[in-house]
């Protein structure tokens, strides 16, 4: 396992710990866990330059729950994995 995947794993770890101590609700934790992909996948792009895309993906995945109510969400998991990777976290 690379450095980075056990940074992500950890990060993942203590991510998920904290995700119950802010009482999350599972389209918070699927929001979370989308934007951490997303922050992996887009790791060479701007957040303000990919929201419209995510927003897309979240929408078609997710029908049933808005975008508007999950982006902050989404941006916490985004902005968590790519401290994690660029070792913000360390």
């Amino acid at each position: 396992m690379s450095d980075t995947d056990a940074n992500l794993a950890v990060s993942q770890a203590q991510l998920s710990a904290d995700r119950f101590a802010f009482g999350a609700t599972n389209h918070n934790l699927s929001a979370l866990e989308f934007g951490q992909n997303a922050g992996t996948i887009y790791k060479d792009q701007a957040w303000e330059r990919q929201e419209g895309v995510l927003r897309r993906e979240w929408e078609e995945k997710y029908t049933d729950s808005a975008w508007e109510d999950v982006k902050q969400w989404v941006r916490e998991g985004w902005d968590n994995v790519r401290k994690t990777v660029s070792g913000e976290n360390d």
